[in-house]
């Protein structure tokens, strides 16, 4: 049974559209003889029960008697029935209202059973639920309030308290009163999990995962332990269960302990979601501050829709049975780093300074290589095919130029005849690159995003050697302006550290300026207050005035404590180090190329690596040994000989060779490097092999 009352989650595929059939009572099972009768007429083999880790018949008949569970028959849209057993578990993010507000909650590290043997937790408050207690909604406060002073907090101690040689375990004292108090729970999210049991083997089991925050009064402001005792026993004893340790941290660092173990467990595409809507109600489950999408210009979630239905970016959420679930955006983006062949010797690549939208007149730093996402049509992409793509994105944005200064405005009428068209000349592009970035989109507030970025090297000619401005059309229709600057990777560094200082002189300006209006707002308030402690206490107006100002003053302490955590959210960590090695590693592993092809680009760029420089160094020897003896001129071998020997026995790409070219020797002429390269371009590899070589020069 699912909470009516907070947002329905959506069932895993397998069981998407499935309808409940029946709901057993439990006093349809007054013995475990009559639930082991009912679950061997629905096939369940429990005759594997009760042997190694597992759990016998008789255990979970006390579960359903004691309401920890149901028993429920499901029908899948095939019209197959199954049953299942369903259960309903608490995960709580347990806060103090100063630590909620700077983002920070507890999480149990340990636990030492009551007998001395202690095992690593790393979760959160977990607390299973009656089925008494749907829904949840309507029991929230209650169940809240259960879980942290009835369960696994119920006492507090000092974080050194443990089972140890000579500390027993601590006993239990009936005078001691709990000083936690929940004062505000919030319903974070639902999610429902459905695998066979480990337990009960054979037994399909639901899992309705609810995600709460829990902001209690009463907590430490330091780490601490809590003692959790079991229920008194016949003779009215009650023993200790378990020592909690719990720790305050960030939940950005809480996550890389929770989502430890996490798994793939649903992938939306292109047709997952039938409408806008669809993909609203699926995101609501998650905590990603829906409220904040479409503003301040960040995107909304049609467009978010929009870009799954084109196959530009997917959804996965990653997690695991007792884990806070994860939603992924999963975007694929090809990077073209472009060059020239004058521009190449000084390491010169193609720098977007600036974008300008047709329609609008705010020009966007942009400062980054070009680049656009990918539609890929399957899982494996070609090293060909990304080069192909990338001479498209080339000639899209690159072909028609205008004045370097030019800007859209509202007079502007740009056509495709009433703009300079450039003549491209591709040489070569070759895959260089595969990696990946993991980060909080910019665009879709709190989505974790995965870039896996491919960057493919285009050396061509016909561009300018000087900064310039292209114009993008769509169809007939201008559509962007982009500003190009030729920089070095010497350059962009430059560039970076110049943002850096910016950003941090405007955080400085902005702390300053936030001081000041505090200072200012407080000596007007005392000011104030002052004014109304002279008049009349008994007045209506003066006490209206009076919850006033009180209100205001609360209001300045919630923004002086808003901005403060502004300002250390704005002290970044890699999203990488808030998840887990193993997690990261699965998302980087998504690639669309294949590990032969990533091996293979790996071993070529060595093999030119090590041919260049084998290349200078003789280049480098002759040249001093031509300087020293001018009879030896003579002989020099020729610039055949020199290429021939600096690659035999080798494959390599064109941009590959026209490296090789370079190396070798300066005094080679411009028009037999460009010879070699058109001959070599017209294999349709876009590889060059010794005796492709041999023929073309010889």
């Amino acid at each position: 049974m699912g909470d009516e009352s907070v947002p329905v989650p959506e069932m895993p595929t397998e069981f998407l559209g499935s309808a409940v059939t029946k709901e057993f009572e439990k006093s349809q099972f007054p013995s475990s003889e009559d639930l082991s009768c009912t679950l061997k007429q629905w096939g369940v083999p429990i005759e594997e029960w009760g042997k190694g880790n597992t759990k016998a018949v008789a255990k979970f008949w006390r579960e359903l008697k004691e309401d920890e569970s149901g028993l429920e028959v499901w029908q899948k849209t095939s019209g197959e029935e199954v049953i299942v057993r369903v259960t309903h578990v608490l995960r709580a993010k347990v806060s103090s209202p100063e630590c909620y507000q700077r983002g920070a909650f507890l999480l149990n590290t340990w636990q030492q059973y009551g007998d001395g043997r202690k095992r690593i937790r790393n979760g959160l408050l977990s607390e299973k639920l009656t089925v008494t207690e749907m829904p949840l909604a309507k029991n929230l406060h209650d169940v809240c309030q259960r879980a942290v002073t009835e369960e696994e907090m119920q006492r507090v101690t000092d974080a050194m308290i443990k089972i140890g040689p000579g500390s027993p375990a601590p006993e239990y004292d009936p005078s001691y009163v709990c000083p936690l108090e929940v004062v505000q729970e919030k319903f974070i999210d639902h999610t429902i999990e459905i695998e066979p049991s480990k337990s009960y083997p054979g037994l399909m089991t639901v899992y309705h995962l609810y995600t709460v925050d829990i902001i209690c009064s009463g907590m430490p402001k330091v780490d601490f332990n809590t003692l959790e005792f079991e229920h008194a026993d016949k003779n009215g004893k009650r023993k200790l269960k378990y020592i909690h340790a719990w720790v305050w941290m960030p939940w950005a660092q809480i996550q890389r302990f929770l989502f430890e173990g996490s798994s793939l467990k649903e992938k939306k595409c292109k047709g997952s979601f039938n409408s806008q809507d669809d993909l609203n109600a699926w995101l609501s489950k998650f905590d990603l501050e829906l409220a904040e999408w479409g503003k301040n210009g960040r995107k909304s979630v049609p467009q978010l829709f929009n870009e799954i239905e084109t196959g530009s970016s997917h959804l996965e959420v990653w997690g695991k049975a007792d884990g806070v679930p994860l939603v992924v955006r999963i975007v694929h983006l090809l990077q073209v780093k472009i060059t020239s062949p004058e521009l190449e010797e000084m390491e010169k690549f193609l720098f977007e300074s600036w974008m300008q939208k047709s329609d609008s007149s705010e020009v966007v730093i942009k400062n980054r290589p070009m680049s656009q996402i990918m539609i890929p049509e399957s899982n494996q992409v070609s090293e060909h095919l990304l080069a192909e793509l990338a001479k498209e994105v080339v000639t899209k944005n690159l072909t028609y130029l205008a004045d370097l200064h030019f800007r859209f405005d509202s007079t502007s009428t740009v056509t495709r005849d009433t703009t300079d068209k450039c003549e491209i000349e591709f040489l070569s592009a070759e895959l260089v690159e595969h990696r990946t970035d993991l980060q909080d989109s910019p665009s879709y507030k709190n989505l974790t995003t995965m870039y896996h970025i491919y960057t493919v090297q285009v050396l061509c000619d016909g561009l300018p050697n000087a900064d310039f401005t292209s114009i993008s059309f769509k169809g007939e229709q201008a559509q962007k302006a982009h500003g190009w600057r030729w920089v070095s990777w010497h350059q962009t560094l430059d560039m970076l550290h110049e943002q850096i200082l910016l950003l941090e002189k405007r955080d400085a300006l902005s702390q300053k300026h936030m001081a000041s209006v505090q200072d200012t707002s407080q000596h007007m308030l005392a000011g104030v207050q002052d004014v109304l402690g002279r008049l009349d206490q008994k007045d209506a107006d003066v006490a209206a005035a009076a919850s006033l100002v009180g209100q205001l003053k609360e209001t300045l302490g919630q923004l002086s404590s808003t901005h403060s955590q502004l300002m250390e959210e704005c002290v970044l960590v890699p999203k990488a180090s808030t998840l887990p090695p193993s997690m990261v590693t699965k998302l980087e592993e998504q690639s669309l190329l294949s590990d032969d092809v990533v091996r293979e680009g790996q071993q070529r760029r060595m093999q030119l690596r090590s041919i260049t420089r084998s290349s200078l160094r003789s280049r480098a020897a002759t040249e001093f040994s031509e300087a020293d003896s001018p009879a030896n001129r003579d002989s020099l071998p020729s610039f055949q000989e020199r290429l021939l020997e600096a690659f035999k026995g080798t494959t390599m790409s064109v941009c590959d060779l026209h490296k090789v070219l370079k190396a070798i020797g300066s005094d080679i002429p411009e028009e037999t490097i460009k010879k070699v390269l058109d001959a070599a371009n017209m294999n349709t590899d876009g590889n060059i092999r010794y005796e492709d070589l041999v023929k073309w020069i010889l």
